[in-house]
């Protein structure tokens, strides 16, 4: 009786040890939240499927701006974007490291328009007829734009381009349209340019008018027509699109047209002097707007938005193929060239030395292909409801 005793003692106490050792232990959301955001877009994806709970911590937008911020911050979380062409209007994107190494294929065969200024907000680009994370590999189309066109003239040429800002205020991506029309009638050039915005997310999204009582209505601005082989024309720095266009009103004039997306309010900004007989570059630095020259000799800096100040400085440019060279980007006080001799090679500029870095070969995948690059940084945001 006594060793029946014993076993039933012994058994009651394997269960008891039993049912302690697989207790769950639960983790505060909080703590969970903190985990994901340190994960790169790839891993986060297939973790949505884990359960409900991280499939709505990951779909929040507060979650996917916060891992944006945490992918500029962590070393190596500003990647070179670039895209190439082997048919027309198919783009296939890839992502690369700055400091070189090879390039990471992240969506295939995007069917988009040619024309668009190419570059990244938030982690999303913006083509002509669509919106495209290239992480998550999600493209939604764009609602397409009503054009009233004038009637009564022989000739019409209609132009119409999308750019890309995000409104921190509200969390959201908006696209501005610029419709713009050159019409010739009775021996005389006139001009009209039209402006509608678009905030993405919710179903009832569409396109609006813009007030921009701040730039005559009479005043043409004929914006060119954007190509991708030009797409450093236009930029979104820090809560403003800026593109570089010409005003034809008594004498022709290049000018800046900078769109602030918060108060979505539309301004008409004079170049910096000296600077408006020349073909330009459009790139951010230090989150400021920067222009480069086509020759790559100055660069202009706009120290003061409100007051107009601009800060010019003669680069150094050592690179012999200046007619080729391109500037990507900006990573702090260094900026990212490219050019093409055969082989795409690329190298850093430091405005405070004024000396270039060494240079590198990107990769041999772009060496026979059409490639067009801009700066990038993982986003997990979602594409729902545009």
């Amino acid at each position: 009786m006594k060793k029946k005793k014993t076993t039933r003692s012994v058994r009651s106490i394997m269960k008891k040890k039993k049912k302690t050792t697989t207790t769950r232990v639960s983790v505060p959301q909080e703590i969970i939240f903190e985990i994901l955001k340190e994960l790169p877009v790839k891993t986060l994806l297939r973790f949505r499927c884990v359960s409900k709970l991280w499939r709505s911590i990951i779909d929040d937008p507060l979650f996917g701006q916060s891992h944006h911020n945490r992918s500029i911050n962590r070393p190596g979380g500003i990647k070179l974007l670039f895209v190439t062409t082997l048919g027309y209007h198919y783009w296939t994107f890839y992502s690369t490291d700055p400091e070189g190494g090879s390039a990471l294929r992240l969506s295939s065969n995007i069917l988009a328009d040619l024309y668009f200024p190419l570059y990244s907000v938030k982690g999303l680009v913006c083509f002509q007829n669509c919106n495209c994370n290239p992480n998550t590999r999600e493209r939604k189309p764009l609602p397409p734009v009503a054009i009233q066109i004038p009637g009564g003239f022989h000739k019409l040429t209609v132009a119409s381009f999308n750019l890309l800002g995000f409104d921190r205020a509200s969390g959201k991506h908006k696209v501005l349209n610029i419709t713009q029309f050159d019409f010739v009638d009775d021996d005389e050039d006139e001009g009209k340019t039209q402006f509608k915005l678009l905030t993405l997310g919710g179903a009832a999204s569409k396109w609006r008018d813009i007030d921009h009582n701040n730039t005559d209505s009479s005043v043409y601005i004929p914006l060119d027509r954007f190509s991708v082989g030009d797409s450093k024309r236009a930029c979104f720095i820090n809560g403003t699109i800026y593109c570089l266009g010409t005003i034809y009103c008594l004498e022709k004039r290049r000018v800046i047209l900078a769109f602030e997306v918060g108060p979505e309010s539309l301004k008409i900004m004079p170049f910096p002097k000296g600077a408006a007989s020349d073909s330009f570059f459009v790139i951010p630095v230090r989150e400021r707007l920067a222009l480069i020259n086509s020759r790559v000799t100055e660069i202009w800096i706009l120290e003061d938005y409100d007051k107009q100040l601009w800060k010019k400085q003669t680069l150094k440019v050592p690179c012999p193929c200046k007619r080729s060279i391109v500037p990507f980007c900006s990573i702090g006080g260094e900026i990212l060239f490219g050019y093409n001799e055969g082989k795409f090679s690329f190298f850093y500029y430091d405005l405070e030395t004024d000396t270039a870095g060494k240079v590198q070969e990107l990769s041999k995948l772009v060496a026979s292909t059409p490639v067009y690059f801009t700066n990038h940084t993982e986003s997990i945001f979602r594409l729902e409801g545009i």
